[in-house]
């Protein structure tokens, strides 16, 4: 096969959760594993035009770089696939999926060192991230602001070195850590992360004035953790033009659960609702540095920085400004 197992794995893992479960089953097949229900196995198949009938149920057809219209064809003929250039649909009992705009991960190279910007490890340079600059620790004082172990810590500072992000020098009998260089941390981690990582629900809720809307959801969401995100967080932290979006993370696993988190709330799905809930790629240290602005929720800067760098209308932008004037402020206190 023409294709790598993979990079289809880390696709399809990517566009339907941590909650649940995706296996190779040998160089043409997958297994997809939900709790409480029977594994759905398929065969992987490169897709070809005149392959449009007779194809087993529990098919999964791969497309390099397939065009709009012939995803469209393949989603009106109730077909699975896996598109390389980032698209995902799956259609099976117990199972709806179609995502677009998933990233292709870096594959690691055997023996490499894991990654710092995985969910957990990136407590680390999260932490790293909103000190002064120029702050050093040992590696147990960097555990413990960071919260995590020290094994966690010292992997997520070894893959940060090697990637020229950190300074690692000895100090008596210890080794202290010192961040090189916000930009350039964040430069390098938008090569594995794009806010498109996350899973997403347009709806149509009554925003009306965006601020008022956000300071009544609290109720919506019955006890969840929410944060807001993308542009809606900067307009809160800059006060700039009126927003027309609202992007906001979801304590969710899957994007069933945001559909059930709108049921709840009233709203229904509507491609161009104003409303977007978001289940985050990272499911906990997403949550890391966020504060209340006007009693709103807002996630911390370096998340609003990472979410904001490839959003295509203005992200860029923004993410400069915030990068510039915490550059002048010191430690993340924005």
């Amino acid at each position: 096969m023409n294709f790598s197992t993979e990079e289809i794995l880390d696709l399809i893992q990517k566009a339907v959760g941590e909650a649940v479960e995706v296996r190779s089953t040998g160089p043409a097949g997958i297994s997809i594993l939900q709790a409480g229900l029977p594994p759905l196995r398929f065969r992987l198949a490169p897709w070809s035009s005149t392959l449009r009938e007779g194809a087993p149920d529990l098919t999964l057809w791969v497309l390099r770089r397939p065009s709009a219209a012939e995803l469209d064809r393949l989603r009106d003929s109730g077909q699975s696939f896996v598109a390389l250039s980032g698209a995902v649909r799956i259609q099976a009992p117990g199972l709806l999926v179609d995502r677009a705009g998933l990233r292709r991960a870096r594959l690691s190279k055997p023996g490499s060192s894991r990654s710092a910007f995985s969910d957990r490890a990136s407590l680390v340079p999260r932490a790293m991230f909103s000190a002064r600059p120029g702050k050093t620790w040992t590696l147990s004082e960097l555990a413990q602001e960071a919260g995590v172990s020290n094994s966690v810590t010292s992997y997520a500072v070894q893959d940060l070195r090697d990637r020229g992000l950190a300074e690692v020098r000895r100090s008596g009998r210890e080794k202290r850590v010192r961040l090189e260089s916000r930009r350039s941390l964040v430069e390098e981690w938008v090569r594995e992360y794009h806010w498109r990582d996350n899973g997403s629900l347009a709806v149509a809720a009554p925003v009306g004035s965006p601020e008022r809307f956000l300071r009544r959801l609290p109720k919506s969401f019955g006890g969840k953790r929410w944060a807001v995100t993308l542009h809606a967080a900067g307009a809160l932290i800059a006060r700039h033009a009126p927003v027309e979006e609202l992007h906001i993370y979801l304590e969710a696993k899957t994007e069933a659960d945001l559909f059930l988190a709108a049921q709840k709330a009233g709203w229904k799905s509507e491609e161009k609702g104003a409303l977007h809930l978001v289940s985050p790629h990272y499911g906990s240290s997403v949550w890391e540095g966020v504060r209340e602005i006007d009693g709103v929720p807002v996630v911390s800067t370096l998340q609003l920085v990472l979410d904001l760098w490839n959003h295509p209308i203005r992200g860029r932008e923004q993410a400069e400004r915030l990068l510039a004037n915490l550059e002048v402020g010191g430690a993340d206190g924005l």
